[in-house]
């Protein structure tokens, strides 16, 4: 049975109109949900950009903090324009914070100076590096470095030699030079003429920082002229502690000068002469070491306490100057006399290898021999 012609109509016509008013909604929601996109893009679009000039601005101003800081430590530390030139290039870079740790930490400065040196090695800043190491406080004098490489060293050091033959010799000398590669000495002078010490394959020496320790270390001889010997650089170095080094039995008279803890406290240091002192004893040194020494007086009204500072000559040791040591210790012997233990402080450098080469001189000479049990004191004296 078929529709009327009239519904029929009408039906077609509402479909058509649902179908058209869907059709616009859908097209409007597309633009606006485009437009809300294109707005949300925009607004990323600028807190991209603002975020952008954020990191720009902050890395402007980062770059000038390090820059600042590190013209403050060239500043402090007295270096100039040249420097911070050296110091660019053996970093490879002209970035503060690349080159601020290389003058604030050693381990940096040593090991952008090897990478340099390995890939450079024939590059003329290599001839300043000695130069800038000690003007950054990285040399051997500064006790707050350990002395671990010879580089450390630097000219008008003195050092003590000792050449590897069956008698043991050995000599002062000072370094005379200091490069990336060698090590250079004066060599010892036989009737005014340089010792050719190139027979040697290498050369032991030994050298003392001021209250802290002494230092052995051997190095391969590379060549000589005239004027120097040349040897390689090294980082075996052996510390040798002060308070552990062997003591020597001597005996040797002196007058002792005494300048009392309180008066030694209120001049704040150590390098005191015999007329500073209140009062002297004469006693005599009973044994002694490159740290310190056993010194023996009478006991009386006034014995040294300990704090107390010691002045003492060792002309033995061809020291011109006084040695100054504190009182560590005292003890009463049963002899009426008072043992004091010295430790040296702010001994000279020569004066310090002086000692050292009279220890082992003192080391090396053979044992007295007692007489035969029954001989004849007189006799056997004679025939000595």
């Amino acid at each position: 049975m078929h529709a009327p012609p009239i519904l029929a109509v009408a039906t077609e016509l509402d479909l058509k109109y649902l179908q058209f008013q869907q059709s616009e909604s859908a097209g409007l929601n597309q633009v606006v949900m485009f437009s809300v996109l294109g707005v949300v893009l925009l607004i990323l679009g600028i807190l991209f950009l603002l975020y952008l000039k954020r990191r720009l601005q902050a890395s402007e101003y980062n770059k000038q903090r390090e820059e600042a800081r590190f013209r403050l430590f060239l500043t402090e530390l007295g270096l100039n324009e040249r420097d911070r030139e050296l110091l660019e290039t053996f970093s490879q870079s002209v970035d503060p914070v690349r080159n601020i740790p290389l003058i604030e930490v050693r381990k940096a400065f040593e090991e952008a100076v090897a990478a340099f040196r390995e890939s450079f090695p024939e590059h003329a800043a290599l001839r300043k590096a000695a130069y800038l190491r000690q003007k950054l406080g990285y040399g051997f004098n500064n006790r707050r470095n350990p002395f671990d490489d010879t580089r450390m060293l630097s000219a008008g050091l003195r050092v003590q030699c000792r050449l590897p033959v069956k008698r043991e010799i050995t000599f002062l000398t000072s370094v005379v030079g200091v490069t990336e590669r060698h090590m250079f000495i004066r060599p010892p002078t036989v009737k005014g003429k340089p010792v050719d010490l190139r027979r040697f394959h290498a050369l032991t020496f030994r050298i003392a920082r001021e209250d802290d320790a002494e230092y052995q270390f051997t190095a391969q001889v590379v060549g000589q002229s005239q004027q120097a010997v040349a040897v390689e650089h090294t980082g075996e170095i052996q510390r040798l502690l002060f308070r552990n080094a062997a003591r020597l039995q001597v005996h040797i008279d002196t007058q002792f000068f005494i300048v009392r803890h309180e008066v030694a406290a209120a001049r704040s240091h150590s390098h005191f002469k015999a007329d500073e002192s209140q009062y002297a004893l004469h006693g005599h040194v009973e044994d002694l070491s490159i740290g310190g020494a056993l010194l023996i007086v009478p006991q009386g009204e006034q014995d040294p306490q300990e704090g107390d500072m010691v002045l003492f000559r060792l002309v033995e040791a061809q020291i011109r100057d006084d040695l100054v040591g504190t009182v560590v210790g005292t003890q009463q012997r049963a002899d009426g006399t008072l043992q004091m233990h010295g430790e040296f402080v702010g001994m000279k450098e020569l004066n310090r290898l002086k000692l050292s080469r009279f220890l082992q001189q003192l080391q090396s000479r053979p044992a007295p021999q007692a007489p035969p049990a029954g001989a004849d004191q007189g006799t056997a004296t004679t025939a000595s």
